[in-house]
């Protein structure tokens, strides 16, 4: 803005020195036009001796009056022009001055800018590297995650005396923590140890970094040669892959011998429990599915039950409809011809009537029966299911349905209301539904999740308080599923795991091999 406004001054400046300049040269130029236009007036009268002093006066005084003339414009001029001077040299000092300061203001922001620069690149060769040990952490503890992939099961009688797979799940995190101790411990009680402290070009710290590099190396070839074996096992090879971590162990121990590293064999033991405890986790969870298609199978055959009931009454309605229909039609030909008929005819009508009444009488008493087995209103199922998605970890649903299948019910329930589909862990069948389900309540009155509603049938309770309380009121005869299945849930979880994960690629670096012994 001043430097604009300068500018303006100056061209005015300049404008007006100009004019001042054309003012006085048109000036100059009139008074030496008048002075030779004098001069040839008396050039006229040149013949007339007394007119020559006379020109000579007015020459004079025009010379006079034009060099007077000449020297006022001459010095009107030059005030102009020092006027004009010192405004433009105003000007171009104010100009310089603004524009050192927008220099400095310039020179200022760039050095912000390259400061700013700078502490970007070194974020982001922070974050670079802190994401490299970020996924080598990950990368080791991945091994210690408990995401069993549901397909890879088999068949196993257990070692282990635990009824649910998540005992086998608790112990498993147990044993790889016991794995991670043994691993820091730096002694000759931990997993990988040295017994004799070396030197290199009788130096003690590279001696300790060659003992370091190989007790890493033991480290990651004894552990890859148990994870591939633990991650492969079946019921096929068990024995196998526990003499391959046997032979592992030897072979490495062997190796090392020059160097005196040794694999502890309380870390041997902790990695054939960790064998036995995968393969027996797996199949305890196949165990659980069979108990699942049971229940289903159980489930299936109560419907063939009741539809049989079903088919007796309409078979007993049909028949009592056909015998009434009979007796009306034998009384009403009775009654047409009773006159016309002798005693015998009149005899043999009646014994056929009576036959029909009797065939009658056990239609109603056949229907009676069928129409009280499908009465008994009390009779139903009783459930338990569990909704994770919907509701989370130790949230049950307790009811009963007195439907032929009651799948329906569940599936009616896991309809549109909620997000996911209900996991069944019990049906019950009884006699007498309702008083079983109210035993239940009232067993978990305080640990319902609606204090207020008490028709909400929802409790905050493990599922083994209600295993407990169901024997006691039905008997230990009912088949339990302790795992929720939840595969919409954790396929959804899943999904968007790998939805996050590629939102967030990170910046491509040089990849480092992660030591197992260093990672964890």
């Amino acid at each position: 803005m001043n430097i604009m406004y300068y500018t303006i001054a100056g061209a005015i400046a300049f404008v007006a020195i100009l004019v001042a300049l054309i003012v006085t040269a048109k000036k100059l130029k009139t008074a030496k036009t008048d002075s030779t236009d004098k001069a040839a007036q008396l050039a006229r009268y040149a013949v007339i001796i007394d007119a020559e002093d006379e020109a000579a006066r007015i020459v004079t005084q025009a010379k006079t009056e034009a060099a007077t003339t000449i020297s006022v414009s001459e010095t009107d001029a030059k005030f102009i022009t020092d006027l004009a001077n010192a405004v433009l040299e105003d000007a171009r000092t104010a100009a310089e001055k603004l524009s050192n300061e927008t220099q400095q203001t310039v020179a200022l922001h760039l050095a912000k800018k390259v400061e700013i620069e700078e502490q970007i690149q070194t974020l982001r060769a922070s974050y670079a590297s802190k994401k490299i040990t970020y996924d080598e952490l990950d990368s080791a503890l991945s091994i210690y995650k408990e995401d069993m992939d549901f397909a890879e099961m088999g068949f196993y009688a257990p070692h282990f005396d635990f009824d649910t797979s998540e005992l086998f799940q608790i112990s498993i995190r147990s044993n790889r923590q016991q794995q991670k101790d043994l691993l820091r411990n730096k002694t000759t009680f931990g997993a990988i140890y040295c017994t004799t402290e070396w030197t290199v070009s009788g130096s003690k710290a590279e001696g300790n970094k060659m003992t370091t590099r190989g007790i890493n190396m033991t480290a990651r070839a004894f552990n890859g040669e148990c994870d591939a074996a633990i991650a492969n096992v079946t019921f096929k090879n068990i024995n196998t892959m526990e003499s391959r971590i046997y032979k592992a162990f030897e072979v490495l121990n062997k190796l090392n011998e020059v160097n005196k590293i040794h694999i502890n064999h309380a870390f041997l033991d902790l990695k054939l429990t960790e064998l036995r405890l995968t393969y027996e986790y797996r199949a305890k969870k196949q165990e659980e599915k069979e108990e699942q298609r049971e229940i289903r199978v159980q489930m299936a055959e109560e419907r063939k039950a009741q539809a049989e009931i079903d088919r007796a009454i309409r078979e007993a309605e049909e028949e009592e409809r056909r015998a009434q229909k009979a007796l009306d039609k034998a009384r009403k030909e009775m009654n047409e011809k009773l006159a016309k008929m002798t005693a015998a005819q009149a005899e043999k009508y009646q014994e056929k009537i009576d036959s029909l009444q009797e065939a009658l009488t056990e239609a109603e008493l056949k229907g009676l029966k069928a129409l009280s087995m499908a009465q008994q209103t009390k009779r139903g199922h009783v459930y338990v299911i569990s909704n994770i998605g919907s509701f989370g970890e130790n949230v049950f649903k307790i009811g009963m349905t007195r439907r032929l299948d009651p799948q329906d019910r569940v599936d009616e329930l896991g309809s549109a209301s909620v997000p996911f589909l209900f996991d069944i862990h019990a049906m019950i069948h009884s006699e007498d539904a309702p008083a079983m389900e109210y035993a239940l309540h009232q067993h978990f009155a305080e640990n319902r999740t609606n204090l207020i509603n008490r028709r909400k049938e929802f409790f905050n309770v493990s599922l083994e308080d209600i295993k407990a309380a169901v024997f006691d009121v039905a008997g230990d005869d009912v088949d339990f599923i302790e795992t929720a299945t939840a595969q919409h849930y954790h396929e959804t979880v899943a999904m968007r795991k790998q939805k996050a994960d590629a939102l967030a690629m990170p910046i491509e670096v040089e990849k480092k091999q992660s030591r197992f012994a260093e990672a964890i």
